[in-house]
């Protein structure tokens, strides 16, 4: 269940379609059974009943003139399964072929649920380019912090700072590698309330920010926490 979903089902978002509103099944990372195969995949013999799948959820046309450029980011007619069209809490639903891929005999469904988000954590960590040894921030301990933490780390980052408020979570990402964990909102959290971990990086706050959540609040902290010319990413995903 991605925290999108959460906001769609309390109509916090809009979903895609021309209302904006449902009803709609919900569910867009996902993985599941190929029931049917449409014509076009069919001859271009890419999937048969019974392959295990996994869905990109925005999925493009391959008919437009963005797509035919090779802008399929761009595509004028963008399906969404879980947020144009019911999606993967349905018991069946409709993938184009241009978001679906086949699942290796070694990935579990429950794991390859997870590639979408994972590739976002992915993608940020790239754009956030850190260097051996340097101090991360990552605001936000869900699961594509958690994630984040961990890529960090194998990418040579050499103190992590998880910064969030619940003490579950935070913990969690104590065993995935974080080195310091701040809780920013409850008072009565053991863990350090004050968000500046100059004293654990080499006379200064930390080389690289990441953000996950939104909401003006965690930007604001991000900006007083780098507190000088540096990195600052922001990672949002469909």
């Amino acid at each position: 269940i991605c925290g999108s979903d959460i906001s769609y089902y309390y109509g916090l978002s809009p979903v895609g379609t021309e209302t904006g509103k449902g009803p709609l099944v919900l569910g867009h990372e996902f993985t599941g059974e190929v029931a049917e195969v449409g014509a076009v995949a069919k001859s271009l013999n890419l999937f048969k009943p019974g392959d295990r799948v996994v869905v990109n959820p925005v999925q493009n046309c391959n008919a437009c003139y963005a797509c035919a450029a090779g802008h399929t980011n761009l595509c004028t007619n963008l399906f969404v399964p879980g947020v144009t069209a019911n999606g993967g809490f349905a018991e069946y639903c409709v993938s184009r072929y241009t978001g679906l891929f086949k699942l290796p005999d070694t990935v579990s469904y429950e794991a390859g649920a997870f590639t979408e988000p994972f590739a976002c954590a992915v993608y940020g960590v790239k754009k956030l380019a850190v260097e051996p040894g340097q101090f991360v921030a990552i605001f936000g301990p869900g699961a594509m912090g958690l994630m984040m933490v961990q890529l960090c780390k194998s990418v040579g980052a050499g103190k992590i700072a998880l910064i969030g408020t619940r003490d579950y979570r935070l913990e969690e990402g104590k065993k995935w590698g974080a080195d310091y964990i701040f809780n920013t909102k409850d008072p009565k959290s053991p863990q350090d309330r004050h968000c500046r971990p100059d004293a654990r990086s080499p006379g200064r706050s930390g080389h690289r920010a990441h953000k996950r959540q939104r909401g003006l609040r965690a930007g604001d902290r991000h900006y007083r926490q780098r507190g000088h010319p540096g990195s600052l990413r922001t990672t949002q995903h469909r």
